[in-house]
């Protein structure tokens, strides 16, 4: 993980910190041209939950650079350190929070269509 004075992250997550990038600007266009008003309030409310989650999905990327960053990440006394809490921020931000994010999205997906 640290060799050289360099983090090898790529040993951790190689395809990056955060897998694969999650697009809100659909949402946001929708809401913007005022999409509240036109759909119901269940649909709203589960569109909105799905979209919240995400947004915290994608700070993954951030809470992982602000532990790979700090000075104390190199010190191989705390690599342990380090790893727990990347193992951490990974649990808190995505890992955990998909488990409920895939039904809801589910629930979306039949909400919109009409067939809930």
């Amino acid at each position: 993980m640290v060799s050289n004075n360099e983090f090898h992250l790529d040993l951790i997550a190689p395809s990056g910190a955060l897998y694969r990038y999650l697009d809100n600007e659909a949402w946001s266009i929708a809401k913007t041209n005022n999409i509240l008003s036109k759909i119901g309030v269940q649909s709203a409310s589960v569109l909105s939950k799905v979209y919240e989650d995400q947004d915290r999905i994608s700070k993954v990327e951030n809470e992982v650079a602000k532990i790979i960053f700090d000075r104390d990440s190199r010190d191989l006394n705390k690599v342990h350190t380090t790893l727990i809490l990347l193992r951490d921020v990974y649990h808190g931000w995505a890992v955990d929070r998909v488990q409920g994010l895939l039904p809801r999205i589910d629930t979306a997906i039949k909400v919109i269509s009409g067939n809930n």
